[in-house]
């Protein structure tokens, strides 16, 4: 007997699609979200606990070490004017500061061809010769010199750094993969870190003006000088939205409203 297969109805050949529903996939996604902000919460608070307890001391002649070891030929010398120049109004900075941590704070030249300065752990402040060469004036100097000061000051690299670890870990134990887990920590790491740039440009703005009074547009020349040579997109509201610094223009706006705010109290 021939066997003449018979046609399967609606429902059973579509059985392998599953049943579509929206409330389901809303309670997913909703419980995905709950987890990751709980996960988030977590490594912030841990981040920041862990950044708080360590003592200077710690700091400055354990956790510094490595970078010391990696920027020991790039220490600023006083035979360079250029560098030499930096080297004083970093010594004013922090002869005028008596509320700073107790790190070993020196100055350490970057040879790189892109305007840069960043705080290193234990102290250290690298600063590219590009960057020297682009803010000529001793006030806008001032401003990134301080502005890494104050990144030190709040501990905002070791929260950064603490923060990152904590937060891969937690993903991981959620098994997120990692290039999720890279995604993820760039939309939420945004946030946390435009916090700590735009108290560090205020801080900034601040020691600007009580060494040189009134002279917001010297202060803001690294942000002139990437306005004038970035692409528009870089200063875009979008890329401003997921990158870890506020936009320049908006920078550039609340560091004059703070010299007004300044100039106006006295």
């Amino acid at each position: 007997m021939k066997y003449i297969a018979k046609p399967l109805s609606k429902e059973i050949a579509d059985i392998s699609r599953g049943h579509f529903s929206w409330s389901d996939i809303l309670k997913g996604t909703a419980s995905a979200i709950a987890v990751l902000a709980l996960l988030y919460l977590l490594a912030f608070g841990t981040a920041h606990l862990v950044a708080i307890a360590i003592p200077d001391s710690v700091e400055k002649n354990w956790l510094s070490k490595p970078y010391n070891y990696i920027f020991e030929n790039d220490i600023i010398v006083a035979e360079d004017k250029q560098l030499a120049r930096s080297q004083e109004i970093f010594n004013t900075l922090l002869a005028n500061n008596n509320d700073l941590r107790e790190l070993n704070y020196r100055l350490y030249l970057i040879e790189a061809p892109q305007m840069n300065a960043f705080a290193i752990p234990g102290g250290g402040i690298g600063i590219t010769r590009e960057l020297l060469n682009k803010v000529i004036t001793d006030a806008g100097l001032a401003f990134v010199l301080a502005h890494e000061l104050e990144h030190h000051n709040k501990r905002h690299t070791l929260k950064s750094f603490w923060w990152a670890i904590f937060w891969n870990m937690a993903q991981t134990l959620a098994g997120v993969s990692s290039a999720d887990a890279q995604e993820i920590l760039i939309f939420t790491n945004s946030n946390y870190s435009r916090a700590f740039e735009q108290e560090a440009d205020l801080y900034a703005a601040q020691q600007v003006y009580a060494l040189y009074g009134n002279q917001k547009e010297n202060a803001t020349e690294l942000f002139t000088v990437m306005l004038a040579e970035n692409d528009s997109m870089i200063d875009s509201s979008l890329f401003a939205w997921i990158s870890t610094h506020p936009s320049t223009s908006e920078r550039i706006q609340y560091i004059h409203e703070e010299f007004q705010r300044l100039h106006e109290g006295q």
